[in-house]
């Protein structure tokens, strides 16, 4: 008789093996996990509309709102006490580092002001999430930065 306890199943690589693994994997393949991953994982889609939207704004704001708004929209998320929301942010951060290298400086450091207050006023919907926390003031650290 097979004991079953001693072969519990585990993953043949790590998360770091994974991301060495990742360029491996051809660019069709890696859009289409991305794609279909999307479909699945709220936060992810969120993230990703929201970097979309703020780096195909071209600098107006109104535009890039709207993405901002939909992708800080966590008191809609089907659970607000799921962990990850930082990554939005995180996310956000990087499109305005792809409108000031576009020469956006003006209206990215507005977006990432909006991006910062509103984010801000959506901390009461993470219970003690710290990483919303620190990524917050990572954006905070970045603003500084970016107005110098």
């Amino acid at each position: 008789m097979i004991d079953r306890r001693k072969r519990a199943l585990s993953a043949v690589i790590d998360m770091r093996d994974l991301k060495n693994e990742l360029p491996t994997f051809s660019t069709e393949h890696l859009i289409d996990i991305v794609y279909h991953s999307a479909q699945c994982d709220l936060l992810l889609w969120k993230a990703l509309n929201a970097y979309i939207g703020i780096t195909q704004s071209q600098g107006e704001f109104a535009n890039a709102k709207r993405a901002i708004d939909y992708g800080l929209s966590i008191e809609q998320a089907s659970s607000s006490k799921d962990k990850g929301h930082d990554f939005i942010i995180y996310e956000m951060m990087r499109a305005i580092e792809v409108l000031l290298a576009k020469g956006y400086k003006k209206s990215a450091l507005k977006m990432a002001r909006y991006i910062h207050d509103e984010a801000l006023s959506k901390s009461i919907y993470l219970e003690d999430d710290w990483n919303w926390a620190l990524a917050l003031e990572e954006l905070n650290k970045k603003i500084s930065l970016w107005t110098s």
